[in-house]
């Protein structure tokens, strides 16, 4: 037994002595057949199949690169699923993601190309801060206050309305109501037959100084019952002067207040000085 010898080994030692290091396809964390001339057993003289084989350990000249699609949630808010990039631990975002969290980078911040697209480093922002939930695919993003965009809610200027030089000017406004009655008179022959006028007139001047109106109401002005008389009645006479500079109105003579819900307005005779925001159109109170 003693003379014996293993046959497979040699063989396999033969193979790799053989074997062009320049064409040889090693995979990582491989196990492979060692060049050097194998112990020999100091006993038996047969070999250690231990000392004929080496562990090779291999790593990757580029750094891993991986989009994480993930729930995020910036400083609390939800903000919906966006994709993240993670580049050896270092997670970016696309220039979308940043303009729709409002977030405003380092002026100096380069951004790196994945996939023909811009990505940008989230620590460029900061107080960046990130918590990864592997479990609900989730992640908590966390910056300073000061790194969000600032939002200002400013109005217009309303331009000043051009007013047209006022020149002098009357006016006349009126409404006529004609009506004819006929009625059969049982106790007579014939028919009798009334007739009546009515009339609700406007006149008024404008001027620089501002708007004299006065009204009239006329009741049988034509008739031929001689028991309804003709009559006119002054309803209203008010002068009108606007100041659109202050949003200001002053009437004099007769006016009325606008009555709420529920109430009725009120007739009144004197100087009412009031608010008139129609001067100002566009005005926000």
């Amino acid at each position: 037994m003693s003379g014996l010898m293993n046959t497979s080994l040699p063989l396999q030692h033969a193979f790799a002595q053989n074997a062009s290091p320049a064409s040889a396809v090693v995979a990582p964390n491989s196990i492979v057949p060692r060049a050097d001339p194998p112990a020999a057993n100091s006993q038996n003289g047969l070999r250690n199949p231990s000392a004929d084989v080496t562990v090779i350990s291999t790593s990757p000249e580029t750094p891993a690169q991986r989009i994480l699609p993930l729930e995020v949630r910036v400083n609390g808010a939800p903000s919906g699923t966006w994709p993240l990039l993670d580049r050896a631990g270092q997670l970016y975002a696309t220039e979308e993601a940043f303009e729709e969290w409002r977030l405003n980078r380092r002026e100096d911040t380069k951004p790196i190309t994945f996939r023909s697209q811009a990505w940008y480093a989230l620590n460029s922002v900061p107080g960046y801060e990130s918590r990864i939930n592997f479990a609900d695919q989730s992640i908590d993003l966390l910056f300073s206050p000061a790194a969000f965009a600032a939002t200002r809610l400013a109005s217009e200027e309303v331009e000043k309305l051009v007013l047209s030089p006022s020149i002098p000017a009357v006016f006349f406004n009126y409404d006529l109501n004609y009506s004819q009655s006929q009625f059969r008179n049982t106790g007579s022959p014939g028919s009798l037959t009334t007739r009546d006028l009515g009339a609700l007139t406007e006149v008024g001047f404008s001027s620089n100084w501002g708007v004299l109106t006065s009204s009239f109401v006329g009741r049988n002005l034509v008739s031929n019952d001689p028991a309804l008389k003709p009559s006119v009645r002054r309803l209203e006479t008010t002068f009108t002067r606007d100041f659109p500079e202050q949003k200001l109105t002053v009437r004099a003579g007769d006016a009325n207040t606008r009555g709420g819900i529920g109430s009725r307005s009120v007739y009144f005779g004197g100087v009412q000085l009031t608010r008139n925001f129609a001067l100002a159109p566009g005005f926000i109170t």
